[in-house]
């Protein structure tokens, strides 16, 4: 029985049914593939797609006419030519293919659609057809898209932090001797004039490092629970003074909600925001700034980015304009530092940059929408803060003394102005322009030195091994370390021990006076 032959008509009915069954398991894998198939008839001009390209790829023939000529006016029109001639080249070549662009889909989206092919013959080897499958990659795509410019915003942010503590350093120069220039009463009205310029003008660059800071994330932050909705009532004057008599601010405030985050740094991202928007309405319009609750991941935010963002309950800051909007290739650069599609002269292209900046050492995200013609719409998600933390207090108080402090500085203009502003504060002041220096001071005063203020970045022996030696000679000697990066940074990058005393540059005479004053306090 087992060996006899199978009836025809058994063979015919199997045969048809694994037939269906191959086709449907065919019709799955593409569906769960997010795929579909095609076939383009070279003598008719024909192109099928199976029906799992509109589910997966949103692909439906009256898009397109049923036509490969028709196919290709959905292909965005920089991809529109090459994904022709790689087709026509394949065709006379019978070679297969593979190819990535960009379709526009009906409701105005954009989508990648990954393209493989191999061309078909007849017996006599005339190509009659092409066939294949397309599969979205659209995420794929974002996602290194989105990597590329981690990278090169994680690029960016090195050179900005290293130009910004050059900056300070010389800046903190300038601070300086004008402030000394300025203590005095014997100059003449027009030269304290100029000195009160150069101040300014010190300050104004000053406040750019600070942004260029802000912007690599090396900015010192003391964040604190603040009601956002509050901050923007309480903030709305000076947003709308800033806007001019042209355009208006309209509020749409949601539930209270509590974020963590310095109040500074949130008055400076709702600045920049809103003059941003400002400046995309010359003639005037409506910027409207609203709040609400959500939850993070959602549709709109990280699917189509292809950011990863941790879950959680977010509060959102939304601000809107009615101005001239950006296109693409604008919108992939506009928080770059120096980025700006302003006149020369008319912005340093630091402003997005430092609410990227912020927003991101606050943990939040930040993305933009945007369509020329129909204005732009920038959201900021800030975690929701749950529990509340009491603010740092300044501190003030005396700031002369009689000890003896050595300072250690490389740089001789920034050892100066330190030092002149100890000595009139009332201190004596030992100087040394290295480590090894400091030391060999050290062991001559070794009785007599009170506290040490070192720069951290020098050559040899830099400050913080400076401090260890310090420490192994004379324990419980106090030492004030220095530097033009943040206090975060230095720890960061492990020129400093976390919690050690820090001033960073540049810092007014006044500031290193009252630091001083506090650690000889701190010692008795």
């Amino acid at each position: 029985m087992l060996n006899e032959p199978p009836r025809a008509g058994v063979t015919e009915s199997t045969s048809r049914i694994d037939h269906r069954r191959a086709a449907a398991s065919l019709h799955l894998a593409l569906a769960a593939g997010g795929m579909g198939a095609w076939e383009h008839d070279l003598d008719t001009s024909a192109l099928r797609w199976s029906r799992e390209a509109f589910r997966a790829l949103g692909i439906c023939t009256e898009d397109y006419g049923g036509t490969f000529e028709g196919f290709l006016g959905l292909i965005h029109p920089e991809d529109v030519d090459r994904v022709r001639s790689t087709h026509a080249c394949a065709v006379t070549e019978s070679a297969d293919y593979r190819t990535e662009f960009r379709v526009l889909q009906r409701d105005g989206e954009v989508t990648w659609l990954n393209l493989a092919a191999r061309v078909l013959a007849d017996s006599d080897g005339r190509p009659t057809r092409v066939v294949g499958i397309g599969a979205d990659v659209t995420e794929r795509r974002r996602s290194e898209e989105h990597l590329r410019q981690v990278q090169r915003m994680e690029s960016l942010g090195q050179l900005a932090g290293g130009m910004a503590h050059e900056a300070n350093n010389q800046m903190a120069v300038v601070l300086g001797f004008s402030d000394f220039v300025l203590r005095r009463g014997d100059i003449p009205a027009e030269v304290r004039a100029d000195v009160e310029q150069i101040r300014r003008a010190a300050e104004r660059t000053a406040a750019v490092t600070q942004q260029l800071l802000t912007f690599s994330r090396r900015q010192v932050v003391r964040p604190e629970v603040l009601d956002l909705n509050d901050v923007i009532a309480t903030f709305e004057p000076v947003l709308r003074r800033s806007l001019g008599e042209r355009s208006r601010v309209e509020l749409r405030l949601g539930a209270e909600r509590r974020v963590r985050i310095g109040r500074g740094q949130l008055e400076q991202v709702l600045l920049n925001l809103v003059l941003n928007a400002g400046d995309a309405m010359p003639g005037g319009g409506t910027v409207t700034i609203e709040t609400a609750e959500t939850s993070l991941p959602c549709a709109r935010e990280g699917r189509k980015s292809g950011i990863m963002i941790r879950p959680g309950e977010y509060v959102l800051l939304a601000i809107g304009d009615s101005g001239v909007g950006m296109d693409r290739e604008t919108m992939d650069r506009i928080f770059e530092p120096f980025f700006t599609t302003k006149e020369v002269g008319k912005g340093t292209g630091l402003g997005l940059a430092a609410v990227y900046g912020i927003v991101k050492q606050a943990e939040g995200y930040v993305f933009a929408q945007s369509t020329p013609g129909r204005g732009t719409y920038l959201r900021v998600y800030l975690p929701a803060a749950e529990s509340e933390r009491p603010a740092t207090a300044d501190r003030g108080g005396e700031t002369r003394g009689t000890e003896l402090v050595l300072l250690v500085e490389d740089q001789e203009e920034m050892r100066g102005i330190a030092a002149r502003t100890l000595e009139e504060e009332g201190y004596g002041v030992l100087q040394a322009g290295n480590g090894q220096e400091a030391l060999d001071l050290l062991g001559c005063q070794n009785s007599r030195v009170a506290l040490v203020v070192s720069d951290l970045a020098m050559p040899q022996i830099d400050g913080r091994t400076l401090g260890d030696r310090l420490r192994e000679l004379k324990p419980g000697l106090p030492v004030l370390f220095m530097s033009g990066y943040p206090e975060d940074d230095v720890s960061r990058r492990g020129l400093l021990e976390e919690g050690r005393p820090f001033i960073q540059k540049p810092f007014s005479p006044q500031d290193l006076a009252r630091k001083v004053r506090e650690l000889l306090d701190a010692k008795q």
